[in-house]
């Protein structure tokens, strides 16, 4: 069955509230390939892999991309942190410069 975009956010959306965040992680990933440069769409993928799963090396890539398209400091200050976690400090120190 073909699901639009539409479809996917609606289906995000109830997930969200029922609280079954693997498949709020399957529809964020669907909804990513179709806007892979949504700002709001990155933001929650962020906080549901890193802030909520703590599965770090599953979120830094929608967290490397949010801060390439917004480059704010707080991204990069996450991400530092992310790669401190994961015991690159050479890495996590590049993010600060």
């Amino acid at each position: 069955m073909f699901e639009t975009p539409d479809d996917i956010y609606r289906s995000y959306q109830k997930f969200l509230r029922t609280k079954e965040y693997q498949r709020v992680y399957r529809c964020l990933e669907r909804l990513l390939k179709e806007f892979p440069d949504d700002a709001q769409l990155l933001e929650d993928m962020v906080g549901l892999t890193i802030i909520f799963w703590k599965k770090l090396d599953t979120g830094k890539p929608s967290l490397i991309r949010l801060a390439k398209i917004r480059s704010y400091w707080l991204d990069n200050m996450l991400l530092s942190k992310v790669e401190v976690e994961l015991g690159n400090i050479e890495k996590a120190k590049e993010y600060l410069k």
